[in-house]
C-alpha cells in the first residue's frame, strides 16, 4: 500500500509538532554482533540490541506549544513519549500506521541565512520501539 506522505502527524513529549515540520524519518535497525569463530569461512552475525532514531525539521515557530518553546527544553531529558504517524490519525481508531517509542531529544539546531526562514533540525534517540 502506497502512502501519499502529506498530513504527518508528530507528537513529542506530549506536544503537537507536526505543523512546525516539513520533513520527518524514522529509522529502525538493530546492531549487527559478530560471532565468527576460528574455522569459518564468512562472518557470522547475530542480531543485537534494538536501534530507533527520529529525524525531523522544519520552520522555527516561537509560539506557545510550538518547537521553538518546546525543544530547547527537552534536550537531553529521558523517556519522553514520542509518536510518528505518516499519514495523520484518526481519533477513536486503531488501524491508523504510526511508531511510538520512549526518547531523548539528543540534538536540536537552528539554522538558516539572511532573508530566509529559520529552520530547525533535531534527533531523537529512542529506547524501544512499538509499531
Amino acid at each position: 500500500m502506497s502512502v501519499h506522505f502529506r498530513d504527518a502527524r508528530i507528537y513529542v513529549a506530549g506536544y503537537d509538532l507536526s505543523g512546525d515540520h516539513n520533513a520527518i524519518a524514522v529509522s529502525a535497525s538493530a546492531e549487527m554482533l559478530d560471532e565468527t569463530a576460528f574455522g569459518d569461512s564468512t562472518r557470522i552475525r547475530k542480531g543485537g540490541l534494538k536501534v530507533v532514531d527520529i529525524a525531523g525539521s522544519g520552520h522555527w515557530n516561537t509560539d506557545a506549544g510550538h518547537v521553538g518553546r518546546v525543544a530547547f527544553g527537552l534536550v537531553g531529558s529521558d523517556d519522553q513519549i514520542v509518536a510518528v504517524f505518516a499519514n495523520g490519525i484518526t481519533e477513536g481508531t486503531a488501524t491508523d500506521m504510526g511508531f511510538a517509542t520512549k526518547g531523548v531529544l539528543s540534538k536540536y539546531d537552528l539554522k538558516g541565512d539572511v532573508g530566509s526562514l529559520l529552520a530547525f533540525d533535531l534527533a531523537i534517540m529512542g529506547r524501544g520501539i512499538e509499531a
